[in-house]
């Protein structure tokens, strides 16, 4: 049985479904989620997988795959994953941290939306600050200031990998560019 519930910030549907379908295969192994409320939602007709603020940390490569596999099970193309679930390494580059995430999305084909304010970090490295701008203009990852953002980074692409999301400075992406 589905059940639909409406997040008023996003403006959207939330399908969760708490009964896998037996006629269906995923395309990752089933795995318990890794929080309660994450949630699969759909921004301009595009699955994304929604993860709670409140969720288990991103600390480790595996905390990714984990995320990944969730989304997949789900059919998303997208983990929006707020800012307070990166462990403070992501921010710093030097840990390797955020090159290891991020080389997991791209390798098993599922685009990333950091979601939160990260201004006091790119202030503090001019390689995030890069790394940032250079995502944002892609179509693989993006580091954007809100749910509002990324509706609209969304719209704004069809979620088209041939077609170029446009300038980053638009629709609320955070840091400098």
């Amino acid at each position: 049985m589905r059940t639909v519930r409406s997040i008023p910030a996003a403006g959207s549907t939330v399908v969760a479904d708490p009964e896998p379908d037996p006629h269906h295969e995923p395309l990752f192994s089933r795995k318990e989620s890794t929080s309660v409320t994450d949630a699969i939602d759909l921004v301009h007709d595009i699955p994304v997988w929604l993860c709670a603020p409140d969720g288990p940390i991103v600390r480790e490569t595996r905390d990714a795959l984990d995320l990944i596999g969730d989304a997949g099970y789900h059919e998303a193309r997208w983990v929006v994953l707020p800012v307070a679930r990166l462990d403070g390494d992501f921010f710093r580059l030097r840990t390797g941290l955020a090159g290891e995430v991020l080389q997991k999305f791209a390798q098993y084909d599922m685009r990333l939306a950091v979601v939160g304010d990260i201004t006091s970090y790119v202030e503090a490295s001019t390689a995030l600050r890069d790394l940032v701008r250079e995502s944002n203009r892609g179509t693989q990852t993006w580091f954007l200031a809100d749910l509002d953002a990324l509706g609209a980074r969304l719209a704004g692409t069809g979620d088209d990998r041939t077609e170029e999301p446009g300038d980053p400075r638009r629709a609320g992406v955070v840091g400098k560019g």
